[in-house]
């Protein structure tokens, strides 16, 4: 009786195991040396160090939850019902946070494209002034002084 309890649950659960960890950490290798070659390209683009850290951490959350879902799908757990919540709560969150999703996206426009650096004079919703620092916590804190760069 519990051999064949054994036999029928346990080793097919078991090589499904196996196979899932296996799955799982050629899919953390496979992240992580993709992580390295997206770091090259990148830099052989020039783009920002705050531009090539973003683009880097998106392409790893996706790559880590493609791995989970794989992962689970293994082990033999439907993940349909669970990529339908993830798309609802995406939906739910970008309905919620759009004006911050924007003013993200405006922060990561300026990042990637420069449209100004530090030391040009700009002018923004009649704010003008000198550009001090240019930075991804604070794009205009120092910007209303027209005496020059500093």
């Amino acid at each position: 009786m519990i051999e064949n309890l054994i036999s029928t649950y346990v080793v097919p659960f078991l090589i499904r195991a196996a196979i899932t960890a296996a799955l799982i950490l050629i899919g953390l290798q496979l992240t992580r040396w993709g992580m390295g070659v997206l770091q090259r390209t990148l830099e052989r683009a020039r783009l920002d160090a705050i531009a090539i850290r973003f683009i880097k951490l998106l392409a790893r959350f996706g790559a880590l939850v493609l791995v989970g879902i794989i992962g689970l799908s293994t082990l033999g757990i439907d993940t349909t019902a669970l990529i339908a919540v993830l798309g609802a709560l995406s939906i739910a969150l970008g309905l919620a946070l759009q004006d911050t999703i924007k003013h993200f996206a405006s922060g990561i426009v300026l990042v990637l494209f420069h449209p100004f650096r530090a030391g040009d004079y700009v002018e923004a919703s009649g704010v003008q002034g000198f550009v001090n620092d240019l930075s991804s916590q604070r794009y205009f804190e120092s910007l209303p002084t027209t005496a020059g760069p500093s």
